[in-house]
């Protein structure tokens, strides 16, 4: 649909449904059901649950001379499989149905399926049968091997194979686990509710007036809440130092209490699990299978990134201390960028290098003209076509569902979809902000060997009115795309190998490239060019627009740097003062010395949901730039690397090492130098 507008879809999409009121809806998987009660849905979960129960029991009972790829590990696969389709419906509820209820049933049902995962990979009986199919003389290769291979690693993880009252403890760790980690993400989300300073209005100065007014008043004053949405603006907006150092103080305090006795003893108990697993530590097993697949490999990166952005980070300190002396004078100055200095001087200098007001740049980017376009850049660049699907079922009327298929397609020929993305892109109670692309129904190659089409959600939270996009809305919602398409294109002949469970630092890989292109002449063209049916809004060219890009500086990199480093050290090396650890690496990598008295890891979610993962989305950025890298940027996608790109990188999902699915569009090893680039810490070498 390159000539349309897909968005405008979205938003008609209740009237349509109107109009088919008699015809059923089209549902992308018989298996999604949107329409259940939370009762109804409590009670599909648990029949899905025991379904896959008993088809697992199946194969335990099989003999162990009959065992093959089909009936054991491909068994497996297809039970756990189901158990998440049936499932996926009700677990998506959570983030966007209207219904109080029905979202408490679809977090039920999640905790529900991730208790019957964890007891399935805990299970002897079932890893004894693929342990004896595996010493069996069929011999597998390619994606059999594969799913086999990530299998039995996802039963020693379970700890399938431990003596009974290992098992037990095991168990009984990774209770108290799940137990603490919802504790530690409640105490933080508690805090962040109620944690807040009060400001008089001269403490205001510099905040947006749109800010200002969504404040909460107390007792005459106004209060800034500590948590992350009115934190990051004001720190980079509040022109008084005095009070943004009392808001850091407070953000470096958040939960501190309740939650630095959580966090030592998540850790313990993280050690005691990996070591009952025969992990060297927990970093050590969570790495396995992932691309850099050791703690080694994932130190050795963070020093190299280190190494690389410390030249630059230093000349941005620099400047930054010359922007502190020129606003407070130089003998009031005390020529130090502290913590609560950083985000408001680095604020400044992206302003002035835009040189846009605000509202302005905003008005670039209309939200239907940035769907619209990303749909026309994907098409352009991996030759797919989107068709909206009329009267979809769906879980809200402004929700829009749109057929990926390939293009190029002869006339009258059918096209198989390869895939169908649901848009629900507006704001409303009860959704969780932000932008993220969720897997409903992961593809995989059915019985008959046709390819069960993906199902995937984009989901954001846009204000209809004035419906425009700052860059630091724009960026999730393009990055999101690009991994929903990657979520869809995925051609792995299993579930268990698409791009869905690629491996966490392999992920986001494509919405980066996606988003790098997005951002060259083509793809701003593409995103803007129904910006001039506004009345009043002036055409901005694209070579100023990039200066808006919120490109991370070299600063907000090596604090990544630093806190991927402190989540490696924190689960491998036996740490026992977590506060002293922050405050070594925040100067040694991070370039900042931490704001004294806080204790900032007692308020870093990551540690919770996702320990030793925190450095994945650093790696992302540095291997999407080298992918990008091989484009010509600013040009037109090439007709030829583009496909390629989709072939090699994108359709494989987890069934090929994400490593060897790089060096085959690369032509070689990844590495760090297009990213130190595009932050300018390098040079660019020149095109020849």
């Amino acid at each position: 649909m390159p000539s349309s507008n897909v968005l405008l879809l979205a938003v008609a999409a209740q009237a349509l449904a109107c109009g088919h009121a008699l015809a059923a809806p089209f549902s992308p998987h018989l298996a999604l059901d949107f329409g259940l009660s939370a009762k109804q849905l409590a009670k599909a979960c648990r029949q899905a649950v025991g379904r896959a129960e008993s088809a697992l029991q199946a194969v335990v009972n099989l003999p162990p001379e009959a065992r093959a790829l089909s009936n054991t590990p491909e068994a497996v696969e297809a039970a756990l499989s189901d158990l998440a389709e049936q499932t996926a419906g009700a677990s998506f509820l959570r983030f966007v149905s209207t219904s109080t209820s029905v979202r408490q049933a679809g977090r039920a049902c999640r905790v529900r399926v991730e208790r019957a995962r964890l007891e399935t990979f805990g299970r002897a009986d079932l890893y004894d049968a693929l342990r004896g199919f595996e010493g069996r003389t069929e011999r597998l290769a390619g994606e059999s091997r594969r799913l086999l291979e990530a299998q039995l690693r996802d039963f020693r993880r379970g700890g399938a194979g431990l003596p009974a009252k290992d098992a037990v403890r095991l168990a009984g760790i990774r209770e108290e686990l799940a137990g603490l980690e919802r504790t530690f993400l409640k105490n933080i989300a508690g805090a962040e509710a109620d944690d807040a300073v009060a400001v008089s209005s001269p403490e205001l100065a510099g905040l947006p007036p749109g800010f200002i007014a969504g404040l909460q008043r107390e007792d005459g004053s106004l209060r800034v809440g500590a948590g992350r949405a009115q934190f990051a603006v004001f720190m980079a907006r509040a022109k008084r130092p005095e009070a943004r150092q009392l808001l850091d103080s407070l953000h470096g305090n958040l939960a501190a209490k309740a939650n630095l006795p959580v966090l030592e003893r998540m850790l313990d108990l993280r050690q005691a699990a990996a070591k009952l697993v025969g992990c060297r530590d927990h970093a050590a097993c969570v790495l396995e299978g992932r691309m850099l697949g050791s703690v080694s490999a994932v130190t050795s990166f963070l020093y190299s990134l280190e190494s690389g952005l410390s030249s630059l980070a230093d000349a941005e300190l620099k400047a930054l201390a010359a922007l502190k002396d020129d606003e407070e004078g130089r003998e009031a100055s005390d020529r130090v960028i502290h913590g609560w200095d950083w985000r408001y001087y680095e604020d400044q200098v992206k302003r002035a290098r835009c040189g846009i007001e605000e509202d302005a740049l905003a008005a670039q980017f209309p939200v239907e003209a940035v769907v619209d376009g990303m749909f026309e850049l994907a098409r352009r660049l991996y030759k797919v076509e989107f068709r909206r699907v009329p009267a979809a079922a769906s879980w809200h009327p402004g929700v829009a569902l749109i057929e990926v298929a390939d293009a190029g397609m002869e006339a009258g020929r059918e096209r198989p979809a390869l895939g169908y993305l649901y848009l629900d892109l507006g704001r409303r109670e009860g959704k969780p902000p932000g932008a993220f692309a969720h897997a409903l129904i992961r593809p995989r190659r059915l019985g008959d060997g046709r390819r069960q089409p993906a199902v995937t959600a984009l989901v954001a939270s846009i204000e209809p009115r004035p419906g425009l996009l700052s860059p630091g809305e724009l960026g999730p919602l393009l990055r999101e795309f690009g991994r929903a398409l990657h979520l869809s294109l995925s051609s792995a002949k299993y579930a268990r190998l698409s791009a869905a469970d690629a491996p966490e630092d392999f992920a986001d890989v494509a919405g980066v490239v996606f988003e790098h292109w997005a951002w060259t002449d083509a793809g701003l063209e593409a995103i803007t060019r129904r910006r001039q049916g506004r009345p009043g809004t002036a055409v901005v060219l694209p070579g100023k627009l990039r200066l808006c890009r919120d490109v991370p500086s070299g600063l907000a990199a090596l604090r990544q740097v630093a806190l991927s480093m402190l989540d490696i050290r924190y689960h491998s090396a036996g740490i026992t003062d977590t506060t002293e650890e922050y405050e070594r690496l925040a100067v040694k990598f991070g370039r900042l010395p931490m704001t004294p008295g806080t204790h900032p890891q007692a308020g870093l979610r990551p540690l919770a949901g996702q320990a030793v993962g925190i450095y994945a989305a650093l790696w992302a950025e540095v291997l999407g730039a080298d992918l990008f890298s091989r484009f010509e940027s600013g040009g037109s996608p090439d007709p030829i690397l583009g496909p390629s790109l989709r072939e090699l990188v994108l359709e494989p999902g987890a069934g090929r090492d994400p490593e060897e699915q790089a060096r085959a569009f690369l032509g070689r090893k990844p590495g760090p130098r297009a990213f130190l680039e595009y932050l300018g810490a390098v040079k660019r070498k020149k095109k020849v």
